[in-house]
Formats: C-alpha cells, sequence, structure tokens
C-alpha cells in the first residue's frame, strides 16, 4: 500500500486538536433535579431536553426545548425556568433560535424531533421574546407524522432559515412567511 501524506495528516491532527480546545465550552455544573420525581402512574423520570438556545447578547438569558414539556426560558443563568407554551396544541420542541439582533424574534420547531412521541403541526414564530407563538408558513397537521429536526438561521440574513424535516429540507428567505422544499 501507500504511505499517507505526513503533512496532511499532520495538519487534520491539529484540526482535530483546534476542535477540542473549543468544544469544551467551560465548566459545567449540574444545577438539578437531582432526585427522579414519580407521577401518579407510578413512572419515574424528568424528561428530556431536545434543544437548547442561548441569547445572543445576554448570557444569563437560556432557552431549553422539551419535546413533551414546551419551551422553557432562564434569566438567571439556569437557577428558575418559566414557561409559555403550555397552551400550544402539542407541547413539543424540537429546536428553538433567536434572531441574532432583534432578540423579541424567536422561532421554534414543534414536535419530537429525534423519536417522534409527538409529530409537529410546523415552525412556529414569536415576536415578543416567546410570550406568544404564531404559525409561519411551515405547518403541518399533526396526523401528517412529520417532524422537524432542526432549524438553522443564515446570521448574515436573519430572514433566511432551514427546516430539517422527515420529508425534506425547506428554506424560507422572508423570515418563514413563505417556505419551499429544497
Amino acid at each position: 500500500g501507500n504511505l499517507p501524506n505526513t503533512r496532511h495528516v499532520f495538519t487534520e491532527l491539529n484540526k482535530v486538536k483546534m476542535q477540542r480546545q473549543h468544544r469544551s465550552g467551560g465548566a459545567w455544573e449540574i444545577l438539578g433535579p437531582i432526585d427522579v420525581p414519580q407521577g401518579a402512574d407510578g413512572m419515574t423520570g424528568i424528561g428530556r431536553i431536545t434543544a437548547v438556545s442561548f441569547h445572543p447578547t445576554d448570557s444569563l438569558t437560556i432557552y431549553a426545548g422539551a419535546p413533551a414539556g414546551g419551551l422553557w426560558v432562564s434569566n438567571d443563568a439556569g437557577e428558575t425556568w418559566t414557561t409559555n407554551t403550555d397552551n400550544l396544541p402539542n407541547l413539543g420542541v424540537s429546536d428553538v433560535i433567536v434572531h441574532p439582533t432583534n432578540d423579541s424574534i424567536m422561532y421554534l420547531s414543534s414536535g419530537d424531533g429525534s423519536v417522534s412521541d409527538t409529530y409537529s403541526y410546523g415552525v412556529l414564530k414569536s415576536v415578543d421574546k416567546g410570550v406568544t407563538w404564531d404559525s409561519t408558513g411551515l405547518s403541518f397537521s399533526m396526523n401528517q407524522g412529520v417532524n422537524i429536526h432542526d432549524l438553522a438561521m443564515d446570521v448574515a440574513n436573519p430572514n433566511i432559515l432551514l427546516a430539517a424535516t422527515t420529508i425534506g429540507i425547506y428554506r424560507t428567505l422572508d423570515a418563514g412567511q413563505t417556505w419551499s422544499q429544497e
């Protein structure tokens, strides 16, 4: 066989080392809950978080989405949490993104994008920091069995978003009003 180019191997190894350095994300500590709660049905568990997003300029504000628990926000670095999504058609949240220069604008993808416990009814948009949510042009009926896995926003042009779904990738060029399948 042939030996690999040593310069190429060295370059790739340095890339991996640099990624590891930047991936550490600082020191983490557990905030709880420590005890696993038990429901009236005898089942135990604290649920799971499938989406975490951070405020673009306020390091104390964290958003967390749960596939069966809605979107939660902490304004004190995770010490306390509140939600405004209890009245949505279903509580599944698979992703959340915040506009990079206007924190009043947020998008969330509904449903459980990881294991499909709940199906998506589309991408929702808030223009009041997540207090209220409205449908965008990407909507599904839950009986269609579609899920959205991820959302992405073009930080150079935040009107452009992508939604990766179980039936393809959708793009909007107008902040969610209309979407086209790519």
